[in-house]
Parts: C-alpha cells; structure tokens; sequence
C-alpha cells in the first residue's frame, strides 16, 4: 500500500518532468517565432512599428512558459489522490525558487519586473491546470455515480 508520502513525490517529481517536456515539446514553435519575429538593428534605425513585433515575441514566450507549467499541475493533479492545490503549491514554490535563482545568477540585466512577472505567469499555470484536471476529476466521478 503506497503513503501520502510517496504519492506526493510522485506527483510532484510528475509535475516536474512534464513542466520540462511540455516546454522542450513547445520550443520548436517558439524558436520559429522567434527566428521569423526577432530582428535586430545596430547601425540602422528600426523602422517605426518594430515594437509590434517585440511585444509579440514577449507574449509569445509567456504563453510558452504558462502552458508548459499548466502541464505540469495538470499531470500533478491526475497523479495525486487528494491534496491537489498542497501539490501545485509545492511546484509553485519550486518554480519562485528555481526562477529567482536563475535570475540572480544570470549575467542578464533583466528589470526585476520581469522575474515578477515570470513567476506569476508559472504560478498561474500550475493553478490553472490543477483546477482545470480537478474539474475533469469531478466530472468523471458525477458521470459514474
């Protein structure tokens, strides 16, 4: 008979694994936004709406981010039993740890905004495919009764 315990790690570590693989998954579409998307201008001016495309490439990489820890809670949640936010809060907190160490390691001199707001945006996404795969749990278990 397997514990609380260890179905907590397995969830988690579960989370973990297809945050990474749903990202790894997504890259080849974020690669080709970028490679059609990024242009870069040093001797030249840029031309007046290359913002559009800046803004694009941002949001791009939010959602990439989003949906990949969205996986994650999702698998989490389907793993465990019960307990699923104390699930997503573990990986939310691995998520704040693990992207601001990142952050004050890197040699980036990225705003502090944008750690804010990369860490809110994964937060959200665990929460957001935890509640979405609770909801299907509650559904299967009313379609059975």
């Amino acid at each position: 008979m397997r514990t609380t315990e260890s179905k907590f790690l397995t969830a988690t570590l579960t989370g973990i694994v297809i945050t990474i693989i749903a990202g790894a998954i997504l890259f080849p579409v974020v690669y080709v936004a970028v490679d059609s998307l990024f242009e870069l201008y040093i001797f030249t001016d840029p031309p007046p709406n290359v913002w559009v495309k800046d803004v694009l490439l941002i949001l791009i990489a939010y959602i990439w981010l989003f949906v990949a820890a969205a996986a994650g809670g999702w698998a989490c949640a389907g793993i465990s039993k019960h307990d699923e936010y104390s699930h997503a809060l573990f990986l939310a907190v691995l998520w704040t740890v693990t992207v601001s160490l990142l952050y004050l390691y890197s040699a980036s001199e990225e705003p502090f905004g944008m750690l804010i707001l990369v860490i809110i945006v994964g937060i959200a996404g665990y929460f957001i495919g935890t509640a979405l795969r609770m909801r299907r749990k509650r559904k299967a278990r009313q379609a059975i009764k």
